[in-house]
């Protein structure tokens, strides 16, 4: 009773983790209560409250711009006026110095927060994400940090640990070949304007899947120089079906050095997974970490981790790379 009057929205909350093999305590969550629940199972004569949470995205999901204009600037000037019309309180951080400049646009009161900070990040092809520590805030990448500069290698994680001494055990894994997001043909208007870019095409691509277009009609760079680097960057990386790995669930109590890594990821770092099937050469991708789930209940841990491909750039300190 004498914490009832904590009970309440918006309270902070912080939620930490304790690594079982070096007692090291490490936070994995910081954010405010949206709202508590009560439940009563065990036929009504036990009581459990959940505590429901959210983090800086919440607020910048439900905002609305102010109305302002806008000229060139960089992306992460960019993106940080965005935040400031959700919130001035809310802090951010800035990985790596380069950034690719945005267009001019008019914001208006119909537009949402969330949505425009998606769309200058899709063009700097860097990454956002809201750091579990409140007071670095929101997390701030360009693209550079995305395929190189925050590219070394974190871990390396196989279904096989007495096959590839060294990596680290998963219990499963999403993983599938996929041509559905191929791209062999491109082009872009950049935002505002009837200014195009120059088109990104692959033919060797095109006559063994077919013309796989994108035409992106507001695309939020600068200049017809940056966006053709951009459907270029996009071809290139899309011309092909890869080995996609969707997602690797983990149980860290088969490995304890699995604690450290999963505890401490972060989205933008960069693993290499490899599995052994029953017949076929073994399968190794270099992949981007996008999104984080633990799920913890009565001493049994499970953590999924989702991910993007890396493969097609270096990954530093793996063999033969870097």
């Amino acid at each position: 009773s004498g914490g009832s009057t904590q009970v309440l929205p918006g309270r902070e909350i912080q939620v930490y983790a304790t690594d079982p093999s070096d007692s090291t305590k490490y936070k994995i969550f910081a954010g405010y209560v949206e709202r508590w629940t009560q439940k009563y199972p065990g036929h009504g004569f036990d009581q459990v409250t959940v505590i429901e949470a959210v983090d800086y995205f919440k607020g910048l999901a439900n905002a609305k711009c102010d109305v302002d204009d806008f000229g060139n600037e960089g992306s992460h000037a960019r993106i940080i006026k965005l935040i400031d019309m959700a919130s001035d309180e809310v802090p951010h951080t800035l990985i790596g110095a380069v950034n690719r400049t945005t267009i001019a646009k008019a914001y208006t009161k119909a537009m949402n927060v969330l949505k425009e900070i998606e769309k200058v990040n899709d063009a700097e092809v860097g990454f956002v994400y809201v750091d579990r520590d409140l007071d670095r805030g929101i997390v701030i990448g360009n693209r550079e940090q995305r395929i190189a500069g925050a590219s070394k290698l974190i871990a390396q994680f196989t279904d096989d640990p007495a096959t590839d001494p060294g990596w680290l055990p998963y219990v499963d894994a999403q993983l599938h070949w996929d041509d559905d997001h191929i791209v062999n043909k491109a082009n872009a208007t950049l935002y505002g304007t009837s200014t195009t870019v120059t088109e990104a095409t692959d033919a060797d691509s095109q006559l063994a899947n077919g013309v796989r277009a994108v035409d992106n009609t507001a695309l939020m760079i600068s200049s017809a120089a940056t966006g053709s680097e951009w459907v270029a960057y996009l071809v290139d990386r899309e011309k092909d079906a890869q080995t996609r790995l969707d997602s690797l669930i983990f149980k860290p109590q088969a490995d304890e050095n699995l604690w450290d890594p999963l505890i401490q990821a972060d989205p933008g770092q960069h693993f290499q997974v490899r599995r052994h099937p029953t017949t076929g050469s073994t399968i190794t991708v270099n992949v981007v970490l996008e999104g984080i789930t633990h799920r913890a209940h009565a001493g049994d841990w499970k953590t999924t981790l989702s991910f993007s491909p890396a493969d097609l750039y270096w990954v530093l300190d793996t063999d033969g790379t870097g």
